[in-house]
């Protein structure tokens, strides 16, 4: 069932222009991935998982049509964000590594070429393993050029094989210094400068702002399950200690007379703990999937790059969470009712 075949035609329900524009974007993750596969797979999997999970809460637990369905569609939209999460973070980090080369590949380019490699040859042997993924672009970028293409066209197919930024903006330096005339060597010297400056510039800003995520950090792990924790107990105690009810009219039945009508008690539904402690974990996963998006964004000024923090800051979240209801539990003793 789960094999390509099936992932392709799934692929072929999907809409033209939509699958073209996440294989572009699966594209970047690297060449080795099928593309048309993962779009079968993205429009596929999460579908045949939310059935699962509908199906398997259907038959342990009886709700309505509605909530099914809702059930139904929140899986599907939770699994998708997930893959596409993923296939985006696995395209940043490419990106990363090869950001990170790229200083040390410009000089070595320049080096090759000062001591009279032609381009070609000059990009070949800068394509050093250590490079990684910007090794196997030059790499390529140099074939395409033995084949007949001109320096800036393979360029621009390099740059447009990865989703980097700072690859297509040096792309975009180089094209158009030649244009104006400048030397290829000295040109990819100043350029490497400049990527060097820029990234200690980075580096002095990063610490800058450490103070910001520490702050971000605190509140996020700390802060909201303490009070979450706090507010849990609370409700825990007055839910123990009230017994709520009131008294209406009644025509029929036991009860006191008073003035020819009947009176009987009727109780009140209050909020019950379990809620109070799926509203906290709620809570306290949105609170820690947002804080970890803002850490992303003042850090690399990209969203997606703190999701990796979100994990972490969830753990460790939930675990202050219920730790801060234990030693509630433990000092009042009685009072609280066992909600762990």
């Amino acid at each position: 069932m789960f094999n390509v075949s099936n992932w392709l035609k799934i692929e072929g329900l999907v809409p033209r222009d939509l699958s073209q524009i996440i294989q572009k974007k699966v594209g970047y993750g690297g060449e080795k991935i099928n593309a048309r596969k993962v779009v079968g797979f993205l429009f596929g999997f999460p579908l045949f998982v939310a059935i699962a999970v509908t199906l398997n809460i259907a038959a342990f637990i009886t709700l309505d049509t509605s909530t099914l369905v809702l059930t139904f569609v929140i899986t599907t939209l939770m699994m998708l964000g997930s893959i596409f999460l993923l296939i985006d973070y696995y395209a940043m980090t490419r990106a990363n590594r090869v950001n990170t080369s790229l200083p040390d590949a410009l000089e070595l380019i320049s080096t090759n070429i000062s001591a009279g490699l032609t381009i070609e040859n000059a990009l070949i042997e800068s394509s050093r393993p250590e490079f990684g993924e910007l090794g196997i672009l030059l790499k390529r970028a140099a074939k395409e050029m033995f084949s007949g293409l001109s320096f800036d066209r393979a360029l621009k197919n390099m740059s447009a094989n990865i989703e980097s930024d700072l690859l297509q903006k040096t792309v975009w330096l180089i094209t158009e210094g030649i244009k104006k005339g400048g030397e290829l060597g000295t040109l990819l010297l100043r350029i490497a400068k400049d990527l060097r400056d820029e990234e200690a510039l980075k580096k002095e800003i990063n610490a800058n702002i450490s103070m910001y995520i520490l702050l971000i950090m605190i509140a996020s792990i700390f802060g909201a399950p303490l009070l979450f924790g706090a507010g849990t107990t609370v409700a825990g105690m007055i839910t123990k200690q009230t017994n709520v009810s009131i008294t209406t009219p009644s025509m029929s039945g036991s009860g006191v007379p008073f003035s020819g009508i009947m009176m009987r008690a009727v109780k009140v539904n209050t909020i019950t703990v379990e809620s109070i402690k799926l509203f906290a974990a709620v809570s306290i996963m949105i609170t820690s999937f947002f804080a970890s998006l803002l850490i992303g964004i003042i850090r690399y000024n990209r969203e997606l790059a703190g999701i990796r923090y979100f994990p972490i800051i969830l753990i460790v979240s939930m675990a202050i969470y219920y730790i801060t209801v234990f030693l509630f539990q433990m000092v009042l003793g009685n009072n609280v009712i066992q909600i762990i």
